[in-house]
C-alpha cells in the first residue's frame, strides 16, 4: 500500500518476506495480550502512545536480529526520521491506525464466546 500511496498502480504490486509474517504477526497478538491485561482502562491517546512505542520497540528489536543474521527484509534508511534504517517516524501514522484497528478487533473477538454451549441442568 505505501508503494500505491507513492506511485499509484493498480496492479498493487510490492514485495515482502516470509519472516513479516512471523513479525507483525506475532507482534499484533503479543499487542492485544498486552493491551486487554495493561493498558485497556487507560485514556486513548495513552494507549496510542503505548501502542507506538511498544510497536517500534518490537519492530526495531526483530529487524536487530534479523540484520544480525543477514535476514532483515526492510531497509528504512533511505526514509526521514530512521534508526539505522530499521524503524521510521515516517509510518507513524499507519501505525497509530493499525494499533487502533487492532484493539477494536481484539475487543470483538474477545467478546465471542468460543466455548460449548453448557446446559442448565434441572435439579429436582
Amino acid at each position: 500500500m505505501w508503494n500505491f500511496s507513492v506511485k499509484p498502480d493498480p496492479r498493487l504490486m510490492g514485495e515482502s518476506s516470509i519472516w513479516s509474517i512471523f513479525v507483525y504477526g506475532l507482534g499484533g497478538l503479543a499487542n492485544e495480550y498486552f493491551v486487554f491485561n495493561r493498558i485497556w482502562e487507560k485514556h486513548i491517546l495513552l494507549r496510542i502512545i503505548i501502542n507506538l512505542i511498544y510497536t517500534y520497540a518490537w519492530e526495531y528489536g526483530f529487524g536487530v536480529i534479523l540484520t544480525a543474521v543477514g535476514g532483515c527484509p526492510w531497509d528504512y534508511t533511505d526514509r526521514r526520521w530512521n534508526l539505522h534504517g530499521l524503524i521510521t517516524l515516517e509510518y507513524a501514522p499507519a501505525w497509530i491506525l493499525a494499533g487502533l484497528l487492532n484493539e477494536r478487533m481484539a475487543y470483538l473477538l474477545q467478546s465471542i464466546y468460543w466455548g460449548p454451549r453448557k446446559i442448565p441442568v434441572k435439579v429436582e
